[in-house]
């Protein structure tokens, strides 16, 4: 059985923070990933000896790590969906670092992402 935990406080808005970092530094982790990819020439064995792999595994590793301090200054429901923030810094970091074609249509998704974060992560309270 499981047992509940009563949550004894809000989130901390430092909490806040470092998990919108972490989602900033997982999505620079995602395109080093595809960076280290495409410079490759989708080798599987050139990937594997690339520097730019293992900056990402380390870049997402220091994000892991602040997601993980953040759930100890509140709750999950507050913190996690920050985030899918992840996906709107992927979004502007394919556009700007990898020139990925970005049209209209993926930009209104992105703002839905935003809008659903800001309803996820703001509106909830007691």
């Amino acid at each position: 059985m499981v047992k509940k935990i009563k949550s004894k406080k809000k989130t901390d808005t430092s909490a806040i923070i470092s998990v919108s970092i972490a989602a900033l530094l997982a999505a620079f982790g995602q395109v080093l990933y595809k960076l280290a990819i495409t410079k490759s020439h989708n080798d599987l064995l050139l990937v594997i000896q690339s520097p730019l792999l293992y900056a990402g595994l380390f870049v997402y590793g220091i994000s892991a790590f602040l997601m993980i301090t953040s759930l100890r200054k509140g709750e999950l429901s507050t913190i996690f969906p920050f985030m899918s923030s992840t996906f709107i810094w992927v979004s502007i970091l394919s556009k700007v670092v990898l020139k990925e074609a970005f049209p209209p249509l993926r930009w209104a998704g992105v703002f839905v992402i935003f809008a659903g974060l800001i309803i996820l992560g703001f509106g909830g309270g007691k």
